[in-house]
């Protein structure tokens, strides 16, 4: 169907549609790229949360270390103390992953193992090598062997694995994250640009549709008002309300000529029947003349005849 056929009703319809699919197409994409972003972000706080809990756990493991060696050297109980505190640090915060990280439980408890195990083969020991008279040398012996670094290696390298993986996993949101909110601004900005190339170009399509045509219809409306009936109404033949106008704008100049044609006869008429008048009157006149003169001849001829005029002879 011809645009110009369609109502205006659906002409407007129809442009309010389209400008209304690509906003909803525009706010789908932004709204799942912002979604993406929402799951980025969930993502980044689960692995910055496990990350944390992990490096407390390295922190509290070298402060127990240090703790350790401070009291081989001056055999205070406030460092074996401050073992025990770390410990209770180091197993709330293992119960913490457990809580927020169920799918990293084999690795939890890995980190969990190897601290035990370093505490078993290093840690007790050597505190109970040193409060003993005569352990002093075997508990330095074991702080100093290969046992010792490998056991508090095994712990590091566990609790160091898992803060690693969650270091890529972090970076990894923030790179999902990026990409999101990258990829949701150039579809808001890009949508933005359709939209007001869209009304620009449904704007000029109404304009010319239906302002210009109306402007057209006004100014021969204007014409024929002024009594121009000679103007050619815009707009016969399209199946809209344009249309419908001028069709009752042409029926009103045919109206408008068809009562000058009366007029005209009406007035030719009345003419004609003024110069019938006339010319009637102008022969009653002529009669009138007439007869008088036939009067006034037959008085004289009366006069004459009164007078002893024999001679005289009648008129007629």
């Amino acid at each position: 169907m011809s645009l110009t056929n369609l109502k205006i009703s659906r002409k407007l319809a129809a442009t309010f549609a389209v400008m209304i699919l690509v906003v909803l197409a525009m706010g789908g994409v932004v709204y799942s790229h912002l979604a993406s972003i929402g799951t980025a972000n969930g993502d980044m706080r689960y692995h910055s949360s496990v990350m944390s809990s992990t490096t407390d756990i390295r922190m509290a493991v070298s402060r127990m270390e240090a703790a350790m060696r401070a009291f081989m050297l001056t055999k205070n109980d406030r460092y074996t103390k401050a073992i025990e505190v770390r410990q209770t640090s180091i197993n709330k915060e293992l119960s913490n992953l457990r809580a927020v990280a169920p799918d990293q439980a084999a690795k939890i408890d890995q980190i969990a193992e190897t601290i035990a195990n370093w505490r078993k083969v290093v840690v007790d020991p050597i505190i109970a090598g040193v409060r003993s008279p005569y352990g002093f040398s075997r508990a330095l012996t074991l702080f100093q062997s290969a046992d010792a670094d490998k056991a508090i290696g095994a712990a590091e390298d566990a609790i160091d694995a898992v803060r690693l993986a969650e270091t890529q996993a972090v970076l990894a949101g923030s790179d999902r994250q990026m990409e999101a909110t990258q990829t949701a601004t150039l579809a808001l900005v890009a949508g933005i640009a359709v939209l007001i190339l869209l009304t620009g170009g449904l704007g000029w399509l109404l304009a010319r549709a239906i302002a210009r045509p109306i402007d057209r219809m006004t100014a021969a409306m204007r014409r024929l008002a002024s009594g121009d009936k000679a103007v050619t109404v815009p707009g016969i033949g399209r199946g809209d309300e344009i249309g419908e106008m001028a069709g009752a704008v042409q029926v009103f100049k045919e109206q408008a000529i068809e009562r000058d044609r009366l007029a005209e006869e009406a007035e030719a008429a009345r003419i004609s029947q003024d110069q019938a008048k006339q010319r009637q009157a102008a022969l009653d006149n002529a009669k009138a003349e007439d007869l008088r003169a036939f009067v006034g001849m037959v008085e004289v001829g009366f006069d004459r005849l009164s007078a002893g005029d024999l001679t005289v002879r009648m008129a007629g």
